[in-house]
């Protein structure tokens, strides 16, 4: 995520996300959860191992976490789109 992030925006993952208060919220609400690190960790667990066996709350947390860094995403498409395809750069 880092490596995309600064490739198009210039910045680290989680630098372009507290810029604009992208992830604080969830980060507030899962103070010890470990970011998106810990999403692919627990990705990794499922994909690579098999592992299925999380509780609710794990499964709550990875999901509003994924949620969360998908509106990132979503923020540094928007913000490329504006630097490419706005009416200022035509």
């Amino acid at each position: 995520m880092d490596n995309v992030s600064l490739q198009l925006t210039g910045k680290k993952f989680d630098e372009f996300a507290k810029r604009g208060g992208l992830i604080d919220q969830i980060n507030n609400k899962y103070p010890d959860f470990g970011g998106y690190s810990q999403v692919f960790k627990l990705r990794n667990r499922i994909v690579h191992n098999g592992d299925i066996d999380f509780t609710e709350s794990q499964a709550r947390t990875c999901f509003d976490f994924t949620i969360a860094i998908l509106g990132v995403a979503k923020a540094i498409n928007n913000e490329i789109y504006r630097r490419f395809f706005s009416p200022e750069v035509r």
